[in-house]
C-alpha cells in the first residue's frame, strides 16, 4: 500500500455510515456540459505540449459532449 494511503478504522467506520439522500436525477448535473469544458481544456494542453493529434481527437470529444447537451436541452424544453 502507498504511504499515505492506509485506512484506519475511524476512515472505515465513517465509510461504513454513508447515507443515500435517494435516487439521483441526472437532469440535475451538467455532465456532458463538464465533460466537454475539461476536453477542452486538455486539448489545449496537449497543444501546448505539442500534440496536435492528441488535441484533435480531443476537441471531437468536446464537440460530442456538447452536442448531447444541446440535444438533451432541447428535449428538456419540448
Amino acid at each position: 500500500m502507498p504511504i499515505g494511503t492506509e485506512r484506519t478504522s475511524k476512515d472505515e467506520a465513517r465509510v461504513g455510515r454513508r447515507e443515500v439522500a435517494g435516487p439521483v436525477e441526472l437532469g440535475d448535473y451538467p455532465v456532458r456540459e463538464y465533460i466537454a469544458a475539461m476536453t477542452r481544456e486538455m486539448s489545449q494542453m496537449a497543444r501546448w505540449t505539442g500534440d496536435e493529434k492528441l488535441a484533435c481527437a480531443l476537441d471531437i470529444a468536446a464537440d460530442i459532449a456538447e452536442t448531447g447537451a444541446k440535444q438533451a436541452q432541447a428535449r428538456k424544453s419540448a
